[in-house]
Order: C-alpha cells, then sequence, then structure tokens
C-alpha cells in the first residue's frame, strides 16, 4: 500500500509540474504575442507616417510640376502667336520672287513680345 501510495503522490506532483509548465508556457506565449503585437502596431504607425511624408511629397512635386506646365502652355501661346504674325508679315511666291528669310532686326522685332 505503501508503494501504491508513492506512485500516486508522484503522478499527482508530476501532473501538477506539467500543468505548472503549460500554464507557465501559456503566459509567456501571451507575453510574447503581446510583444510582437506591440512591434508590429509600432512598425506600422511608422510606416504610414512614412508613406504620408511621401504621399506629401508626392503632392508637393505635382504642383511644381502643374505650374511648370502651365507656365510652358503661355510660352507656346506667344509662339503661336508669333509664328502666326511671322507668316502674316512675311511674303508670299507671288507676292515677291526675291525672298529672302529673315534678318536679325526683324526676328528681334517679332521675338520682344509688345506686338503680341
Amino acid at each position: 500500500m505503501e508503494g501504491i501510495a508513492i506512485i500516486v503522490v508522484s503522478a499527482i506532483s508530476i501532473i501538477g509540474n506539467v500543468i505548472q509548465y503549460l500554464l507557465n508556457k501559456k503566459n509567456t506565449d501571451i507575453d510574447s504575442l503581446d510583444k510582437q503585437f506591440k512591434l508590429f502596431k509600432d512598425f506600422q504607425l511608422e510606416k504610414d507616417k512614412e508613406q504620408r511624408e511621401a504621399l506629401t511629397e508626392r503632392d508637393k512635386n505635382i504642383n511644381i510640376l502643374k505650374e511648370r506646365v502651365s507656365k510652358q502652355e503661355i510660352e507656346l501661346i506667344k509662339l503661336r502667336k508669333l509664328f502666326i504674325q511671322m507668316l502674316k508679315d512675311g511674303c508670299h511666291v507671288t507676292d515677291c520672287p526675291n525672298k529672302e528669310s529673315y534678318s536679325i532686326a526683324e526676328i528681334n522685332k517679332y521675338t520682344t513680345f509688345k506686338n503680341i
């Protein structure tokens, strides 16, 4: 009977140790998961911040490019008007058989954009 008591006490002790180990492991796993979640959360917040900054920079660059395109459109309008003016003031083959290319003075006259 003494032998059975020793076996039962040993079995209860071993079962208690296994249960304690499993509970400690569960706590450790929960702590580990909590730490991992916090790290992931911090990583996600940093990533979101960097994305916002990148989007802000992109929007800034888009606005700069829009301004440049707008300025180029204005210059194209000026050039188109200049071209039309030069064609209007130029001579036709039937009107001027000895036509020559524009002189520097004439080009300077047209490129001042005063008459456009």
